[in-house]
């Protein structure tokens, strides 16, 4: 049987008969690392460029982007195993 698979930006994965999301913990998770990424933004902002500490917030700020494409991706994974 062949079932189409649609990834998007409101509904992460959705077939013809069902959508997938994650769970509330999760949502949740990723608000608070969305609050301390624009906290860590802003800071850079405020910094000298060229700085040791500048160079450590963004250091900080890719961590946080690694972490968040790692979770999406992970839920991709295991929804994908589901469907099989």
């Amino acid at each position: 049987m062949v079932t189409g698979i649609d990834r998007g930006v409101a509904r992460p994965v959705q077939t013809q008969d069902k959508t997938y999301a994650p769970d509330a913990k999760a949502l949740k998770k990723q608000k608070g690392r969305e609050r301390h990424l624009r906290r860590l933004q802003r800071k850079l902002a405020r910094q000298q460029k060229g700085s040791c500490r500048r160079n450590r917030t963004r250091r900080l700020i890719a961590r946080n982007h690694l972490k968040t494409a790692n979770v999406r991706k992970d839920f991709l994974h295991q929804t994908s195993r589901r469907i099989v």
